[in-house]
């Protein structure tokens, strides 16, 4: 496909001809039956020495958990090829989709492999184990899954590096102290604090980009992992674990942070705009994270009606109905509305805590819970049949009621009004459906889909609106992103996968390099947690349920969540030179790079007043009297020129008065503007 075939492909190409030749000389030369027997056993020979070397170079987890691999493998594998089960909807596929299933599987246990060398890891080295952890590290298939080519080995490079704990290089500390020395030559702004900007603000504290001013603006500063939000809502994590800190993330990048809500862009003048009457931020390059909003009118004024949407607020919202539910007498109905992952998942967590709770109550006086799912169409309808045989199993045996076909208009009265007449009773309704696009993104000049998000292309590239219109270099990825040509669910798992992208091509269009070209992957992992210790995990054909997924899900999101709190790199300093600020001058343009080899250093001290030779030069295009006039009955004894002077005033009495004067300023202690 024109790109250089890799060290494995080459490998590949190889055992291809030897197994090619060996079958021609067994066609061709009519071999007599102990030539034959030779023939065959060296092709065999060669094929198990092949797969023997290929086992002895990836990791092993201990024997004891090899071998619940290996029973995993044989009872939800090999068994169910060949002796299907209604349960999981296997009895419905066919052989060949069975043998599909077994192959997800066998990627499944692969993650499971590696959980378990984790663990034995961490056993052995304690709390610490997570920095020692990398060869192991959950996002280690990422590059041979969305990239091809050789953006492989560019992705495998980042990796590497995003990987690198507990301490950075020298060479980011000398990024680092360059960063401080360099003068401004591009601004880029991040907009929103979504999985994908997570990313690369890490990136972008490990290999910082001497000249370039980054500000990253967020409504919220804490902001949830969608992954550990249903877990949260089970009460199985605190807050506090699955929330990232933008404060702390935004302090390692050396980041400038806003709080404060994008209204909206104007790409001619290349600003965002903001809300609560702040200035606009003006942008060389500009990146878009901000999620998205519920699709139907805002009902939360309606009483008892609590949207997902915005996803950073609702935690807030469940802690206020749990606090509620002490008070609850009676029959206390709990609907979720939206028959999608995240409302399968938040229905079943919900129950599983609500019950909880009432449980502990004391005196028989706690209510009565029903809880509920309503849905337009089928539940889970972009996962197998065989996740949705599962989950309908799951709601059967905890007692929750589906309602499908129900094209919910409104809420209102404690009535759930749908289209065709239908009306259901609720005290409590959580509002999980589809999300939609935050509503200035269609006014701000760039190509949206049919939905109203913003259409990118495999570089993540925003297009503008009209085929004249230069809109400059925007990105956006996550929810708020669709990417032509591949339509994919609006999942946390591809705002995670779309964040190494990102992070690589913005870093190539500042310093002026080629992009790396994004390939969504058709078949991805969910793995919905049930909020009683067990998980369904759904990847493609494969349907499973298991205590040892939920552990496997628990892994990986706590993983991706340490990434950017325990794991951050200790920042080192060590001073030095590197040329690596010429490189974004260089893209900028020739007078960029001219400044910044003239530049010296700018004193810092004594209140950071402004050097002589910037002073002078800016005085000299200031059309104001060097020193006052004589018929003001002043005069300039010392430092005529200068930024302090002593003056001889007139006095109105005819007395005189001697008057010291100086100007300075001191640098903004915030970067917000």
């Amino acid at each position: 496909r024109g790109s250089p075939p890799s060290g494995e492909q080459r490998r590949h190409h190889s055992r291809c001809c030897v197994f090619y030749s060996l079958a021609m000389e067994l066609v061709s030369a009519r071999p007599s039956t102990t030539q034959g027997v030779a023939l065959c056993c060296g092709a065999g020979a060669i094929a198990v020495s092949w797969w023997v070397a290929r086992w002895c170079r990836q990791p092993w987890a201990p024997l004891s958990a090899e071998l619940d691999i290996l029973r995993i493998f044989c009872e939800e594998g090999l068994r169910k090829l060949l002796k299907p089960c209604a349960d999981d909807g296997t009895d419905q596929q066919t052989f060949w989709e069975r043998w599909l299933r077994v192959r997800e599987l066998r990627a499944v246990l692969s993650l499971e492999r590696n959980h378990q060398i984790d663990l034995a890891r961490r056993k052995a080295l304690g709390e610490a184990g997570w920095g020692e952890t990398t060869g192991t590290h959950h996002l280690r298939h990422l590059p041979g899954l969305v990239f091809r080519g050789a953006d492989q080995e560019i992705a495998r490079q980042v990796l590497a590096k995003f990987a690198s704990v507990p301490r950075i290089n020298a060479e980011a500390a000398r990024l680092h102290h360059e960063c401080d020395q360099t003068p401004i030559v591009k601004d880029l702004v991040l907009v929103g604090g979504g999985h994908s900007h997570a990313l690369v603000l890490r990136m972008l504290g490990m290999e910082p980009l001497p000249g370039v001013r980054i500000t990253l603006v967020t409504r919220d500063v804490e902001t949830p992992y969608s992954g550990m939000l249903p877990g949260h809502v089970a009460g199985l994590y605190t807050r506090r674990e699955c929330h990232l800190d933008l404060n702390i993330l935004a302090r390692f990048a050396r980041v400038r942070l806003v709080h404060a809500t994008a209204t909206g862009i104007d790409t001619v003048k290349r600003q965002v705009l903001l809300g609560d009457g702040r200035p606009p931020i003006a942008y060389d390059v500009l990146s878009i994270n901000i999620g998205s909003a519920p699709k139907v009118q805002d009902d939360s004024g309606e009483r008892g009606v609590t949207p997902v949407k915005p996803i950073d607020g609702f935690g807030a919202r469940w802690d206020e109905i749990v606090a509620r539910s002490p008070t609850w007498r009676g029959k206390h109905r709990v609907v979720v509305v939206g028959g999608g992952a995240a409302g399968f998942e938040l229905v079943v967590t919900m129950e599983a805590r609500l019950r909880k709770e009432l449980a502990r109550q004391a005196g028989g006086a706690a209510a009565e819970l029903e809880v509920a799912l309503v849905t337009r169409s089928g539940m889970l309808p972009q996962h197998s049949p065989g996740v949705r045989a599962l989950s309908q199993k799951v709601l059967r045996e905890r007692g929750i009621v589906l309602h499908t076909g129900c094209d919910v208009d409104r809420a209102e009265g404690g009535l759930l009004h749908c289209k065709d007449g239908k009306k259901l009773p609720y005290d409590d309704c959580i509002w999980c459906t589809q999300g939609a696009p935050q509503a200035w993104l269609g006014l701000s000049g760039l190509a949206t889909d049919a939905g109203g998000f913003l259409s990118v292309d495999q570089q993540m590239r925003c297009r503008a609106a009209s085929p004249g219109m230069d809109c400059g270099p925007i990105f956006a990825a996550g929810d708020v992103a669709s990417i032509l040509g591949h339509d994919r669910p609006k999942a946390g798992v591809f705002a995670v996968m779309a964040g190494m992208v990102l992070s690589i091509n913005i870093r190539a269009t500042l310093r002026g390099e080629p992009l790396v070209t994004y390939w969504p992957q058709s078949s991805f992992l969910g793995l919905l947690g049930l909020g009683d210790g067990g998980c369904i995990a759904s990847r493609g054909a494969l349907a499973i349920e298991g205590a040892w997924l939920w552990e496997l899900k628990d892994w990986i999101d706590r993983r991706w969540m340490w990434d950017y709190h325990g794991g951050l790199p200790e920042m080192e300093t060590a001073p030095g030179e590197s040329s690596a600020s010429h490189a974004v001058a260089a893209a900028a343009g020739g007078d960029a790079l001219a400044l910044l080899r003239h530049s010296v250093m700018r004193c810092g001290g004594c209140g950071a007043k402004v050097g002589a030779t910037t002073l002078r030069q800016a005085m000299a295009r200031v059309d104001v009297p060097m020193q006052p006039r004589e018929a003001s009955g002043a005069r300039v004894v010392v430092g005529v020129g200068d930024d302090a002077a002593v003056v001889e005033l007139q006095a109105a009495g005819g007395g005189q008065a001697t008057s010291v004067q100086t100007i300075d300023f001191f640098r903004s202690f915030v970067g917000d503007p």
